[in-house]
């Protein structure tokens, strides 16, 4: 009992580990409410219907991470370094400036995609509904990228926790209720609509609470508004966010290849392995992102010894939260896909492999927060870009012969390949072991 106290206590006193404890129990109710919510749809929708839902929302997760173009991370970024240069309230400028970039990317990308065929798109994923879907997401996709960047504009002014419940929670609110409606009313199809017409209330909400504390931060440091002009921005965010676009890539050209291959179905078994092995990427986040501002303020006033203990602190409670995780996930793996439906057993092969490549990266936890917020982002995109032509080779060649496996195994050694090549260059190049030990 004595040995609790004493836990509790150097938590408490430690404000970073004492943030990512609660940030991961609200990601885990945010968890909750994703598997609520999938487990809802596979009992109450047909698996091509859910597979359409996850087709979706793989789509608007990369080509979102292309409208963002990493804003969403390098505010993190200019928010450690101005708590640094005691000129937080450059923010203000930073937010409008990211608002102006957000809107161009969004508006170039709808025009974009107006060149493209619609015979062309109905046809690569033989589906006559895709370009429909596909229109309506690229039509709306400002406002998905509005909530995305604002969520992390709220991590960044210091609320974390709001930042998490809108990140993992409060975002599944409209195609839920759209969703329960739908059960009563009919037009199962209709359901991708209240998913991705959604994210326009998520973005005025947000938009809302960002302004109303954006009002109460006073003074203003004109000396370093140039610190956060739109070319610096861009050039900070954009390797960030070419990162970023890779990392949504190498979850998103499976499922797109077995779309096209097997159809929406093996789309919604496969959908649901990934969901289940991103519990894992979610502890990486929670505790990783958490660091990110230290790790960029440290950084930056060269404080090493600091930044370690920060780095391995981080990198043990990511690895035992993951590691009794993933285990959990392997050893019932059969009897917790089948609370999904019978037929998303199928995907059990996949689900192991998947979760075994996450417990690997695990141990290097924090590497891909520190490459972005120690200046390496050009190097992380040349790592990313290579590990994404692997992945991509492999799925070629693996899902038309293994399906759902094949899939799996291309992203557990593209995972694997790249993670270990950070944490070789950070150690050559910083001296530093982004490592548990």
């Amino acid at each position: 009992m004595e040995k609790i106290k004493k836990l509790i206590a150097k938590v408490n006193s430690n404000t970073l580990i004492k943030q990512s404890i609660i940030t991961l129990i609200l990601r885990v109710f945010g968890v909750i409410t994703l598997f609520g919510f999938t487990l809802f749809l596979t009992h109450n929708y047909s698996p091509k219907i859910v597979g359409q839902y996850d087709f979706t929302r793989t789509f608007l997760l990369l080509v979102g991470s292309i409208a963002l173009l990493g804003t969403d991370q390098s505010v993190l970024f200019f928010a450690g370094k101005l708590r640094a240069l005691n000129s937080f309230s450059v923010l203000k400028k930073l937010y409008i400036n990211n608002l102006k970039i957000l809107f161009m990317t969004s508006l170039c990308l709808l025009l974009l995609f107006l060149l493209v065929d619609k015979n062309f798109v109905d046809s690569f994923f033989n589906d006559s509904s895709t370009y429909n879907i596909i229109y309506k997401c690229v039509f709306l996709l400002f406002f998905n990228v509005l909530t995305l960047y604002n969520t992390e504009f709220i991590r960044a002014l210091g609320d974390v926790y709001l930042s998490e419940l809108f990140r993992n929670t409060f975002k599944y609110f409209p195609v839920f209720i759209g969703s329960i409606l739908l059960t009563f009313q009919g037009n199962p199809e209709c359901l991708i609509d209240f998913f991705i017409y959604g994210f326009f209330f998520l973005a005025i909400i947000t938009l809302i609470i960002i302004l109303i504390k954006l009002v109460k931060i006073e003074g203003e440091h004109l000396d370093f508004c140039n610190e956060v002009n739109q070319v610096k921005i861009i050039k900070s965010s954009y390797s960030m966010g070419i990162s970023s676009l890779i990392f949504f890539l190498l979850l998103s050209v499976d499922v797109f290849l077995l779309k096209r291959y097997f159809g929406d179905a093996v789309v919604a078994y496969y959908s649901l392995a990934i969901k289940l092995m991103t519990f894992m990427s979610m502890v990486i986040i929670s505790f990783g992102i958490n660091a990110s501002t230290k790790i960029a303020e440290l950084y930056e006033l060269k404080k090493v010894e600091e930044l370690t203990v920060v780095i391995k602190r981080s990198n043990k409670l990511i690895f035992i939260i993951n590691f009794i995780g993933g285990v959990i996930l392997i050893l019932f793996s059969e009897t917790i896909l089948k609370i999904f439906g019978a037929d998303y057993i199928l995907a059990d092969s996949a689900l192991r492999l998947l979760v075994l490549s996450q417990i690997i990266a695990s141990f290097f936890g924090v590497i891909p927060l520190y490459m972005n917020m120690t200046n390496k982002q050009v190097v992380f995109k040349r790592i990313m870009f290579l590990a994404l032509f692997i992945n991509i080779i492999l799925n070629i060649f693996l899902i038309p012969r293994y399906e759902m496996l094949g899939a799996a195994f291309s992203y557990s050694i593209s995972n694997v390949f790249w993670v270990l090549l950070c944490v070789i260059y950070v150690y050559n190049r910083d001296k530093i072991k982004v490592s548990v030990f």
